[in-house]
């Protein structure tokens, strides 16, 4: 409040800006315009957190902003999923190491998601997408070649593909 970051309301926000900043370079946080996005960024997690919806929606950019890492556009809703189910007054994510313990969390439930998607294509159901191969963690898949790729993919039995190592020795 001090510094007339007034978005900050909650013991919660206070403590997650404060670890934000307690880790972050100099140079991220140098200026007041830099803290008052961070301070932002962190709100609006925190109305996540206790089931609201945000505007500005929060993007991978942001995650990276706060020193999270993992997250991108592609399981970027499974982690506020996760944000989401955490405690409404925001205890869950009010440090980093929490914080990002959710964010993994979200990006596993997008991997195991994506990877469902791409075990279970035979051909004739909803086919994988790029972000499905993304999730996955499988290389070499592009706009260009998803076609054959899924082709061949859903040839496969559910065994054959239910691994990313699976996967990925097909690609």
């Amino acid at each position: 409040q001090t510094l007339g970051i007034t978005v900050i309301d909650t013991n919660a926000e206070a403590l997650l800006l404060n670890a934000v900043v307690d880790v972050g370079s100099s140079a991220s946080i140098d200026t007041y315009a830099e803290l008052t996005n961070l301070a932002s960024i962190v709100n609006r997690l925190s109305i996540i957190a206790a089931g609201g919806t945000v505007s500005p929606a929060l993007t991978a950019q942001d995650f990276e902003a706060l020193g999270i890492t993992g997250v991108t556009a592609e399981n970027l809703s499974a982690v506020i999923a996760a944000i989401a189910g955490t405690a409404d007054d925001g205890s869950g994510i009010n440090a980093m190491a929490k914080l990002q313990n959710v964010a993994n969390e979200g990006i596993a439930n997008a991997r195991a998601a994506s990877q469902a998607i791409i075990s279970t294509y035979t051909g004739t159901n909803t086919a994988p997408t790029l972000a499905d191969y993304r999730n996955a963690a499988v290389s070499g898949v592009t706009s260009s070649n998803i076609a054959a790729i899924n082709s061949l993919i859903g040839e496969l039995s559910e065994a054959a593909t239910d691994s990313q190592v699976e996967v990925q020795a097909v690609i």
